[in-house]
């Protein structure tokens, strides 16, 4: 609903031209705003229902408008897979997230990251800055690129579990909240400030 999109969630860009040692995803988004004021680009924030396409002319469809055009560029973006096999408790709903901008201003907190991929692995270095991370991996396998994996393994707050699956969330007196993970030492009970999930898209 933002423009940048996913690169709001970027730890470092850096498959982007220009930027050879790689430009945080916010900042680079910042340049994206900055670059559309300066050409006084306008953006429409509005929900596209129809699309057609009749006499070389496109006619799209908003909630409030029509527009007309030649040429349409369809770049809709993703939306993050969500947790389908974890009942989430009803005080627990806001701690349990799939981005990360939204977060990133945090500090001292415990948070823990799902996921084996890309995503969780740049999550976890964009919010070890401040905070303790651990990554859960249902299996044993790590599929992120070699470099994010060599960045996490050199970051002191951050953890890796693999094998790790969340059976349930919880909470005890002190009313925090509780993952209860099987593990390959057993059951275990893990005390986070925050869920993040990474687990596709």
């Amino acid at each position: 609903d933002k423009i940048g999109g996913l690169l709001r969630n970027a730890n470092l860009v850096e498959n982007y031209p220009g930027f050879p040692d790689g430009i945080p995803g916010s900042d680079l988004v910042r340049l994206f705003e900055e670059h559309a004021r300066v050409n006084s680009l306008q953006i429409t924030p509005e929900r596209v229902v129809d699309l057609n396409h009749n006499k070389n002319r496109f006619e799209l469809r908003t909630s409030q408008n029509v527009y007309q055009s030649q040429i349409v560029v369809i770049a809709t973006g993703t939306k993050p897979r969500k947790f389908t096999d974890l009942e989430i408790p009803e005080q627990f709903i806001t701690k349990v997230i799939y981005e990360v901008y939204p977060v990133l201003s945090l500090q001292g907190r415990q948070i823990a990251i799902v996921g084996a991929g890309d995503a969780a692995f740049d999550y976890a270095l964009n919010l070890s800055r401040k905070n303790k991370v651990m990554i859960l991996n249902h299996g044993e396998q790590i599929k992120c690129l070699p470099l994010l994996w060599d960045r996490v393994r050199a970051t002191a707050n951050i953890s890796y579990h693999p094998l790790t699956r969340i059976s349930k969330l919880t909470t005890s007196d002190d009313q925090e909240m509780y993952l209860e993970c099987i593990t390959p030492d057993g059951i275990d009970l893990i005390k986070v400030d925050l869920l993040i999930g990474a687990i596709g898209r």
